[in-house]
């Protein structure tokens, strides 16, 4: 038996699960600020306790972008270690929790690490026995340039979400951008009502991700226009982009 501090925290400045990605999402496990004291090395940690009863102290973690996060996991159990170890994993944004847990408590040889899960995880601990402390650091990302204002706008914005809505957008992306490609392959003029209507709908859940604020639209085609990476993981390049600005009259 083993617990593990699953979380699919939003290190970032706001949920990319809402913006066009290759897989479906789960909403950030992350709301209140987890209390923790900030070393002379920058970090703030976060002390976690965990203990025979299956039950973390903390369950949710807050963090500002740019910030470094230590995590400090302490098995306060007094099960042996064979029996019920702990540790820490934090996924990516865009993992599907569930899935990577169930995977997990089937991968024992591998730290309850699924190895064909690991490109899902941000960072792990080792397992701690009781009385044993396991600790991972993490910095949070700022992948948009955004004064404080509009900062805190867009996580207002972003808060509204349930994990229902983000897992809804997260797997009609990839059908939507889909369809696009089946009609630029296929030639089709991007005038035609179908494709206007795929042109409005993208144009739709792009504004669902930010909120009307036209700095992170522009930053986001930004990022889809230079990083050839997010071109493959997403499916949008600049020719697709084109596409659907003609379909909607641009």
């Amino acid at each position: 038996m083993y617990l593990t501090a699953l979380l699919s925290i939003a290190l970032l400045s706001g949920p990319s699960a809402l913006a066009p990605q290759a897989a479906p999402a789960t909403k950030p496990a992350v709301k209140p600020a987890a209390q923790g004291a900030k070393p002379a090395g920058g970090a703030r940690t976060v002390e976690i306790a965990g203990a025979d009863d299956m039950k973390f102290s903390v369950t949710t973690i807050d963090a500002k972008p740019g910030e470094t996060l230590r995590i400090r996991l302490t098995n306060k159990g007094t099960l042996p270690k064979i029996a019920m170890a702990h540790n820490f994993v934090l996924l990516k944004l865009g993992a599907k929790q569930i899935d990577f847990a169930n995977a997990a408590a089937l991968a024992r040889a591998t730290d309850f690490i699924p190895p064909d899960m690991k490109d899902q995880v941000l960072v792990a601990t080792t397992l701690a026995g009781p009385g044993e402390t396991v600790e991972a650091t993490i910095m949070a990302e700022n992948h948009f340039n955004l004064p404080s204002d509009q900062a805190a706008a867009m996580a207002a914005h972003w808060a509204k979400f349930s994990q229902a809505d983000i897992e809804a957008v997260q797997n009609e992306w990839p059908v939507l951008i889909g369809k696009v490609k089946e009609a630029m392959a296929a030639g089709t003029d991007p005038r035609t009502p179908e494709v206007r209507a795929l042109a409005e709908r993208a144009a739709e859940l792009t504004r669902m991700f930010s909120g009307g604020n036209a700095s992170v639209e522009g930053q986001l085609k930004q990022r889809y226009e230079t990083d050839p990476e997010l071109q493959k993981k997403t499916g949008i390049d600049p020719a697709l982009m084109a596409y659907l600005a003609k379909a909607r009259g641009e």
